[in-house]
């Protein structure tokens, strides 16, 4: 009776800790398999909430981020947002390569840029014209995928400042990576901010806002630190 007793109480334990061990695995599995940040902690690409990694970069994405906006704005001291001076620097940095990518046949002496002038008139050859446009494809070729890949170009690098989303009105999504798209937008209306040496595109940074230029307004984007 005595050993009939004891295998119960025995079983009963077991039981109870068979018990406790199932619901601290239930507990920990539920931990594991909670939703996650819909945004990539690394890169700022949106992902389903039920990924465990990014699409874009393969980072693990943190189930306890919540905060939509992302790391991408750097909030740590006044506001994120760029204004005329470090981005003008930054296409200072960006033209200078253009140009010397644009005019190479020229700089290394590959293709002679000879003008002529007489009292009437000056006679422009043609290759000045080839130049001229292979520099506006070399342009908005550099914009948009340097922009649209990375969010910065070899000039914003330098300066460490990136373009990102301005996000939805209530925030969601602002600081995330901008399409190729977006940075065609931002590329093709340089022609209107360029205009007066980038006095319309500075005048629009400066007014009161998120410091946007007409590029950035028409493609829902902003300059920020990195």
């Amino acid at each position: 009776m005595s050993t009939s007793r004891f295998s119960m109480r025995s079983a009963n334990k077991w039981l109870v800790v068979l018990s406790e061990s199932s619901l601290s695995c239930t507990i920990l599995v539920a931990h594991v398999k909670a939703p996650s940040s819909p945004y990539c902690p690394r890169c700022g690409t949106w992902n389903p909430p039920s990924a465990q990694f990014c699409m874009r970069c393969g980072t693990p994405l943190d189930s306890t981020s919540t905060d939509l906006r992302q790391p991408w704005i750097n909030r740590s001291s006044g506001s994120p947002y760029q204004g005329v001076a470090v981005r003008f620097v930054a296409l200072f940095i960006d033209t200078l390569i253009i140009t010397l990518v644009s005019f190479s046949p020229v700089f290394t002496g590959t293709v002679p840029l000879v003008f002529s002038a007489t009292a009437s008139k000056l006679s422009v050859p043609l290759v000045f014209w080839v130049l001229l446009v292979l520099n506006v494809v070399v342009t908005f070729v550099y914009f948009t995928l340097l922009e649209g890949r990375y969010g910065q170009t070899i000039g914003k690098k330098a300066v460490h400042i990136k373009v990102v989303r301005t996000g939805n009105w209530r925030g969601e999504g602002e600081g995330s990576p901008i399409s190729y798209s977006q940075a065609a937008q931002r590329t093709i209306l340089r022609l209107l901010d360029g205009q007066l040496c980038y006095l319309v595109g500075a005048l629009l940074i400066w007014s009161p806002g998120k410091k946007q230029r007409l590029g950035d307004i028409v493609a829902h984007t902003v300059v920020v630190r990195e």
